[in-house]
């Protein structure tokens, strides 16, 4: 019985204390961020339609949608021209770090906020494909996929040579990173109680109904449905209730 025990101890460590397949999870890692920032570096002249706030698939389509299925996407935060420029930067920009293998701990789950953003904006977009993309970019946060071909390897091959003679390397980009990622963390968290309550649909589609945040209402067609179409949201003639 010990040495049942033994061995089953024995394979419980190896599973849980080293990481299994590193070349496997390598070639994931480079061929999923390679096929996301060629896609992103191909659509580039048509991003606007594809994603933008004033696509086809309207910023308010895709609030109303997002609302319904609960999906996240950091372009519902704002429908600015420059909050889109930006997270599609961000997508390109995570994608480029995760290829090469830089803080692929970080750049991971930046990477998939650039994808869960970009696809879930627009869920009408893509094909089957991009379900495929969608799962592997949640996969690969909580895999070791930087132990060998990448920039984390070649440092962490550095400070092994230098522990080994002695020296101790700082690391001050990791500390600086985390710290900023931490404050926009906590900015993003202590303001989605303000964007949850204050915010409205421009557009109704279900019952033609339109108004601006803050205007006045051009009241509706007397069908009633989910969301701004409810009672709160119906009154003729009077402010926005979101400001």
């Amino acid at each position: 019985m010990n040495g049942f025990a033994l061995s089953v101890s024995r394979g419980i460590a190896r599973v849980t204390e080293s990481a299994l397949g590193p070349y496997q999870s390598a070639v994931i890692r480079i061929g999923f961020a390679g096929t996301w920032l060629l896609f992103l570096l191909r659509e580039l002249p048509h991003r606007q339609e594809l994603y933008g706030p004033d696509g086809p698939w309207s910023w308010d389509l895709a609030h109303q949608l997002v609302a319904d299925n609960g999906a996240f996407t950091a372009l519902m935060w704002s429908d600015g021209q420059f909050w889109f420029e930006a997270v599609y930067a961000l997508a390109v920009l995570a994608s480029v770090l995760l290829l090469l293998g830089w803080r692929t701990r970080t750049m991971s789950v930046l990477f998939m906020v650039g994808v869960l953003s970009l696809q879930n904006r627009s869920v009408f977009m893509g094909d089957g494909g991009d379900n495929v993309l969608h799962l592997m970019s949640i996969y690969l946060v909580f895999t070791r996929c930087g132990q060998v071909w990448s920039l984390d390897a070649r440092r962490a091959a550095r400070t092994r040579d230098a522990r080994a003679r002695g020296e101790w390397v700082p690391d001050r980009a990791g500390p600086v990173l985390w710290v900023v990622l931490g404050a926009v963390l906590v900015a993003v968290t202590s303001g989605a109680g303000s964007t949850a309550t204050g915010s409205c649909p421009r557009s109704c589609g279900a019952c033609g109904w339109r108004r601006p945040c803050g205007g006045r209402s051009g009241g509706t067609r007397g069908r009633t449905s989910p969301g701004c179409c409810s009672t709160s949201w119906r009154t003729s003639s009077t402010t926005a209730p979101c400001s």
